[in-house]
């Protein structure tokens, strides 16, 4: 292949690029139209659409602030008090007591399907054994913080650490 037809080549190429990207942009500017009702370029409906935007993002930020910062609250990070555990079985708390006044060991909690075992080690707690058939429960390993959370859905236990 000569010079010449590589560059009328890359010309050709360059060209197609170009209707390409016009073609994308046009197809986002009606886009643009159809959610915000009007256009994106620089006039009247555009600084309105750019207002639009602006509130909708301050909007969507503040709302962002609001929901992390009750996640935050609500999991007990921020509160007094000795971390408790709570576990509980169709839908009863049977267990509710200071962590670190539960001595290391097992407990036996009767749930729909049978026995879940709970143990506590140094402060960690974790289900040892369920009669559930996939051990999700067991799988989710060893918990120390508050907001942590253990479930056994088909044998209806719940272990839950949480700051009083």
């Amino acid at each position: 292949m000569g010079p010449c037809a590589a560059g009328i080549r890359a010309g050709i190429s360059r060209l197609l690029a170009k209707t390409r990207e016009g073609v994308i942009q046009q197809k986002m500017n009606k886009r643009f139209r159809q959610i915000f009702g009007c256009s994106p370029v620089n006039s009247e409906y555009g600084r309105e659409s750019r207002k639009r935007i602006g509130l909708i993002a301050v909007i969507s930020a503040i709302l962002a602030v609001v929901v992390i910062g009750s996640m935050v609250y609500s999991s007990g990070l921020f509160r007094e008090g000795p971390v408790m555990l709570v576990i509980s079985t169709k839908g009863e708390d049977i267990v509710a007591k200071p962590l670190n006044e539960i001595p290391d060991g097992t407990i036996f909690v009767e749930g729909v399907l049978g026995t879940t075992t709970v143990e506590i080690k140094q402060g960690n707690v974790h289900v040892l054994s369920s009669p559930c058939e996939n051990h999700i429960c067991m799988n989710t390993g060893w918990i120390s913080n508050p907001g942590q959370i253990i479930v056994c859905l088909p044998n209806e236990v719940v272990v839950r650490l949480i700051k009083n």
